[in-house]
């Protein structure tokens, strides 16, 4: 169970170096190639006539830029299915930089490529501009398209910080791939605040750091040739939390409290270590009332409640009930893996 569970979340990691490495294939071709064969810096009736000649070329950056934005949404959900089990909260925050921010700012960035081929199209409505105007304009619009994914690598860097803290702690990636995408993190942030907050030496800074933008590329060759590989893939893959909860819950066949690390919150039927834990917990009343402090929402407080106030409860009897039958529902107890169930 446990082998088939590893070869799952190996496989799940094959799946997201593909699309990294799709998305590493096609968006160059939007922010790097186009740019350069069409924009002569500073000259707009250069930019204008090259855009006229080759208005497929810039065509095919926008389609470049949108369609690696869509792959990326999916790149981001395959690694919050690979990481939450390392921690939720860090994968969570990996997908809302990854794609919740930085994929809107570049589909509503495309406009400005649209607007500049609709400037040198030509079209009778734009008559009453004279070609200098337009081409100043086309050229305007080609800077803005820039400029808008100056802003959106801001959040290019800013995933690869959860992220790359995913890699150092899952345990099945090794812990260099997550510090250089950390590294690579800081040389998007550092690039994109230097051509905002001083233009003159942004290109310059760019130049510099571009070989910290590289440190993408490590993980994507992992991924996609080993996958998850290593003692944490096993702990993944037994369970929701990496931390050694599940893998514990798993291996004695008693289900840990979260909030608490005291002992078990329950005990499953034929787990080998049921005499013991119950001792250190207790399963007598005194026991289920000290913990109802605890659980407020749990079978606890339940029958606290009925002592106490003297009000019964259909539910806590339903539950104990099946509990004893061995039927024990999904909301409040796992299935044992020691069981013949």
């Amino acid at each position: 169970m446990i082998e088939g569970s590893v070869t799952a979340t190996r496989q799940q990691a094959r799946v997201a170096g593909w699309l990294y490495l799709l998305l590493a294939l096609i968006g160059p071709i939007g922010l790097l190639y186009v740019p350069a064969q069409l924009i002569v810096h500073d000259n707009a009736r250069a930019t204008a006539d090259n855009l006229r000649a080759s208005g497929a070329l810039l065509r095919l950056g926008i389609v470049s830029d949108l369609a690696h934005q869509i792959v990326a949404v999916f790149l981001v959900l395959a690694l919050y299915r690979l990481f939450r089990a390392v921690n939720e909260s860090q994968a969570r925050l990996m997908v809302v930089l990854g794609a919740l921010v930085s994929v809107p700012i570049v589909f509503v960035n495309a406009l400005n490529d649209i607007a500049a081929l609709v400037l040198v199209s030509g079209a009778e409505f734009l008559a009453v501009f004279e070609r200098p105007q337009l081409d100043a304009l086309a050229y305007l619009f080609l800077r803005l398209h820039g400029e808008g994914i100056t802003v959106a690598s801001i959040f290019w860097g800013l995933w690869l910080f959860p992220f790359g803290m995913l890699v150092v702690r899952s345990g099945f990636i090794p812990r260099a791939l997550g510090v250089l995408l950390i590294v690579a993190g800081v040389g998007y942030l550092v690039s994109a605040f230097a051509r905002l907050a001083l233009p003159a030496y942004g290109p310059l800074v760019s130049q510099v750091l571009s070989p910290l933008m590289v440190g993408e590329l490590p993980i994507i060759f992992w991924l996609l040739i080993w996958g998850a590989k290593g003692p944490g893939a096993a702990a993944v893959a037994a369970g929701p939390s990496a931390s050694g909860q599940d893998a514990r819950e798993f291996e004695t066949g008693v289900e840990y409290d979260g909030s608490t690390s005291r002992g078990p919150a329950r005990l499953c039927a034929g787990s080998p270590s049921r005499p013991r834990r119950a001792r250190a917990r207790g399963t007598d009343e005194a026991g289920h009332r000290a913990g109802a402090a605890r659980h407020p929402m749990g079978h606890s407080s339940l029958l606290h409640r009925r002592q106490t106030e003297g009000v019964p409860s259909r539910r806590f009897e339903q539950r104990r009930r099946l509990d004893r039958q061995g039927e024990n529902p999904w909301w409040f107890a796992r299935p044992c893996p020691y069981s013949s169930r």
